[in-house]
């Protein structure tokens, strides 16, 4: 048996003001993580090596839904109208569960805190196809845990 996970070993959850998000928003079909992380170089005069280092900035996420209720409408109506009122971006907790297949290996949960997250797209590709809606997001914070 291999000991890589597949999506069904991976538990993805979204909570919006401490409320744990269902329907649509378990429909979850993909989920990338991009590191926002800048190494920079700099040369100085006399010096025959680079000096280089590393700035991290924070996390892009992205993942996609199949939709299944207006949920994924309702959140970012939500998200609109808090920012035409001037009141704060919900609270968008992303929670991913890892268990490992091996016994050796303990499980992790990666936490997503102070998401800023918006609705990228909405597409209908054909008749017999399913409606996806695709979320885009950044954070600062993606502490690691062990389950």
């Amino acid at each position: 048996m291999s000991r890589r996970i597949r999506g069904q070993e991976v538990d993805i959850r979204v909570t919006v003001d401490g409320v744990l998000q269902e329907g649509t928003f378990t429909k979850i079909q993909d989920f990338t993580e991009t590191p926002r992380t800048d190494i920079t170089e700099k040369d100085f005069l006399g010096e025959p090596q680079t000096d280089l280092d590393i700035q991290h900035h924070g996390f892009d996420i992205s993942f996609g839904v199949q939709v299944e209720d207006q949920r994924a409408i309702d959140f970012f109506s939500d998200v609109v109208s808090r920012e035409e009122q001037q009141l704060p971006h919900p609270d968008i907790t992303i929670t991913v569960i890892y268990a490992f297949r091996e016994g050796d290996s303990e499980n992790r949960v990666k936490v997503y805190q102070e998401v800023f997250l918006k609705i990228a797209e909405d597409a209908f590709s054909g008749r017999k196809e399913y409606a996806t809606t695709t979320f885009e997001g950044k954070c600062k914070k993606r502490p690691v845990l062990a389950a």
